[in-house]
């Protein structure tokens, strides 16, 4: 028997027979690779959705302020307080008074709060 195929012979024996130790596994690699190439993509790939809805929160967020600041309020908005939107023949005003406390039926466009940031949130 030559030397090198004694060796060969190893992997194919149980250790425990020849030397009493376990049998050396050699893992499976392509594997391994295969199983973090999917995580990686899975991680990137959920990262990016993520940041993709919150870009567009960020820009319908400002979409929704600049439709704000179309309507007219003759007030500082106060941090927390809901405000109503009224639209009357083409006049747009912001209100404090709820579309069931108005005497006088406007067109009622939706409500917002002021968060003290320097920007309002949608309610409805």
């Amino acid at each position: 028997m030559r030397p090198d195929h004694t060796i060969e012979d190893r992997n194919q024996k149980s250790y425990i027979a020849e030397y009493s130790a376990p049998v050396i596994v050699v893992p499976q690699l392509s594997s391994f690779r295969s199983d973090k190439d999917n995580n990686l993509k899975h991680k990137i790939t959920s990262r990016l959705e993520d940041l993709q809805k919150e870009y567009n929160d960020l820009v319908d967020l400002y979409h929704y302020n600049a439709f704000i600041d179309s309507f007219n309020y003759s007030f500082i908005p106060v941090q927390g307080q809901t405000y109503y939107l009224y639209d009357n023949e083409g006049h747009r005003f912001m209100s404090l008074i709820s579309p069931f406390d108005f005497v006088v039926k406007y067109n009622y466009l939706g409500s917002c709060r002021y968060n003290g940031l320097g920007y309002f949130d949608k309610i409805d």
